[in-house]
């Protein structure tokens, strides 16, 4: 995860075009990962404003999650996605409001170990994710959002014919480091 938080800095100070809207945001999500149980995972993104209502994003996720510690029935589960967003996202005129849709598609790592059944799996997979929902722009430089969503990671060996993916609901909060959330002289 460090590797992927280094990447998403370095990119960030790489933005093709000096006006454009730059934002970074923190994000926690509930994800069903099917065959991996459902867990909570935390991550980060970089992106940048590509068009008027059009951004583009890379963003990592992190989800982990262990069953019965202690225990000769331990489980721990584990679900990583990098991906690449588009995302759409509609102003609305007179409200802080924006109706943001994305779609992802990127890498994915799963891994699922159970001591009690000797079971070992681990396998790095193609994603992709569909999520829309609000961003309320509290401020000129941070807007909180929540999207749900489904995603599906397809593997090829150990997962294979297994269904990891399913709902996913992302919290975050998304702070714009050059450029502004909205104009000086909108109308809220």
């Amino acid at each position: 995860m460090k590797r992927i938080l280094l990447i998403l800095l370095g990119l960030s100070l790489w933005i093709p075009s000096a006006r454009a809207a730059v934002y970074l945001e923190g994000v926690a999500a509930y994800t069903n990962a099917g065959k991996a149980d459902t867990m909570l995972g935390f991550g980060a993104g970089v992106g940048f404003q590509a068009g008027e209502n059009i951004n583009i994003f890379l963003r990592g996720l992190s989800h982990t999650k262990t069953e019965n510690a202690g225990t000769m029935d331990k489980a721990e589960y584990s679900h990583d996605m990098v991906m690449g967003i588009f995302e759409y996202a509609y102003a609305f005129p007179t409200a802080p409001f924006r109706w943001i849709t994305s779609l992802g598609v990127g890498m994915t790592m799963t891994e699922v170990q159970k001591d009690s059944q000797s079971v070992d799996l681990s396998e790095m997979g193609m994603a992709f994710g569909v999520w829309t929902g609000f961003l309320w722009t509290a401020t000129q430089h941070i807007a909180p959002y929540l999207q749900i969503g489904y995603h599906k990671s397809m593997y090829s060996e150990d997962f294979e014919g297994e269904n990891v993916g399913g709902y996913q609901v992302l919290f975050g909060v998304r702070f714009t480091l050059f450029g502004r959330n909205r104009a000086l002289d909108s109308d809220y």
